[in-house]
């Protein structure tokens, strides 16, 4: 079955009847100065994809009176 083709103009105006229609099933494409734009389409449910966990940052407890700044000089052979 063939899309239904609809200019903008009459689209921005019937636009609730046109998702109704939609719904029960029917394809609609919008048409900009007669060349297709937009297809309206039912919506069709897509499987969530598996999230990844953010990794977890490093927690570094420094010896009393050591600051950070030292330790970083010490990594980079400043000292």
């Amino acid at each position: 079955m063939l899309p239904r083709r609809i200019p903008m103009r009459e689209a921005k105006e019937q636009l609730p009847g046109l998702v109704r229609q939609v719904v029960r099933g029917a394809r609609l494409t919008i048409t900009v100065h007669g060349r297709p734009q937009v297809d309206l389409v039912p919506h069709v449910e897509l499987p969530e994809e598996p999230r990844t966990p953010r990794p977890v940052p490093a927690r570094v407890k420094l010896a009393p009176g050591l600051g950070l700044g030292a330790v970083l000089d010490e990594l980079r052979g400043d000292r």
